[in-house]
């Protein structure tokens, strides 16, 4: 079941906070406990004074409409994802790690789905369950109605910088930073998960036939579910990529360090000349999201995020929301987009 949000969450955590992966001030865990409680303790949010609807000091946006504040005070707030239903962050701590819940419209009331986490890092959901990773060694899940009284189950350990993840068809896909790409089926496959291939990931995007992982340190690269007997097939970039997103035969990423978003074809993407800039002079752009409304990332900046969108902008992108604190993850669902500020900790919605 799904319980309270703990008010702890509020509450500062110096040090506690795991960004892009790398831990700065804890020790490696042998793996996740399998033992890992749904909750640490029993609480409840303080009643809300009154509703917030937006932010005070948000921006309008290019469309005139402004960003919707759903949730506050997620310290670590992460990665992003959403159903038909709901939304889910990820807490990317390992003292408070967490997955969190919210209704599209829960106005600052998200529950808790999952807690005692070791650092959560990337989560997906296919509306009927939940999936996410521990960078620390698991990939778990949870009915998206809410975790049991047992907790979360476990579909792989020893998944060490497990990261990005992603939901097909009949599988859950993931990467890890000093690993691999793994798959295991909707369905569970026993806690052992499938190498799809030995290239490191960061984040991952998949379609009907193939994966497309990023990694931070290296390049971009493709390869069939069934598997890459003979490697991984590389995507040229310009630079390290971050976020990738797949929509309509083409594939989408962001290069944090050139500023720059670019998008290739899937089925023809082996040259510099086949990639197209959609966007230049970005400030550290980093999520990703496409559907048929445009290209959707945020631009990680402390001091200018932005969160932009690009419908055929051949380089001029349209800036959505504006003096943002580092927008990080980026989902979007038939109306609107949500992200995650990691700088004040807040989850935003804003509609198309």
């Amino acid at each position: 079941m799904v319980r309270p949000a703990l008010a702890l969450y509020a509450t500062a955590c110096v040090g506690c906070q795991i960004l892009l992966g790398i831990a700065t001030d804890v020790p490696v865990l042998a793996d996740a406990s399998p033992d890992a409680s749904v909750d640490a303790a029993e609480a409840t949010i303080p009643e809300a004074a009154a509703p917030i609807d937006a932010r005070p000091d948000a921006p309008l946006d290019g469309t005139g409409a402004i960003p919707i504040l759903l949730a506050e005070g997620q310290l670590a707030v992460f990665n992003i994802a959403v159903d038909a239903v709901n939304v889910y962050w990820t807490i990317n701590s390992l003292v408070l790690g967490a997955v969190m819940q919210c209704p599209k419209d829960c106005n600052l009331r998200p529950t808790l789905l999952a807690s005692s986490q070791a650092v959560p890092f990337g989560v997906a959901s296919d509306s009927k369950n939940v999936y996410w990773t521990n960078y620390r060694g698991s990939v778990m899940a949870c009915p998206a109605v809410g975790c049991p009284d047992a907790g979360p189950t476990f579909l792989a350990t020893a998944q060490y910088t497990a990261s990005g993840i992603a939901v097909g068809a009949t599988g859950v896909y993931w990467a890890m930073q000093f690993g691999g790409i793994m798959e295991c089926d909707l369905g569970g496959c026993g806690m052992h998960p499938r190498s799809i291939s030995d290239s490191p990931g960061s984040y991952v995007a998949v379609d009907s036939t193939s994966i497309y992982a990023t990694f931070t340190y290296g390049n971009i690269f493709t390869c069939p579910l069934a598997g890459c007997d003979g490697g991984a097939g590389l995507l040229p970039s310009g630079g390290s990529p971050l976020g990738v997103a797949v929509y309509g035969g083409n594939v989408y990423w962001t290069e944090p360090t050139s500023g720059t978003v670019r998008e290739c074809s899937a089925q023809k993407c082996t040259l510099p000349t086949d990639t197209n800039t959609i966007a230049s002079g970005q400030d550290t752009p980093s999520g990703i999201a496409v559907d048929s409304t445009g290209v959707y990332w945020t631009n990680n900046s402390a001091d200018a995020g932005s969160v932009m969108r690009c419908t055929d902008c051949q380089g001029k992108p349209t800036p959505l929301a504006s003096g943002m604190r580092n927008p990080y993850g980026i989902a979007l669902d038939a109306t609107a987009v949500y992200w995650t500020n990691q700088g004040d900790g807040t989850v935003m919605k804003l509609f198309k």
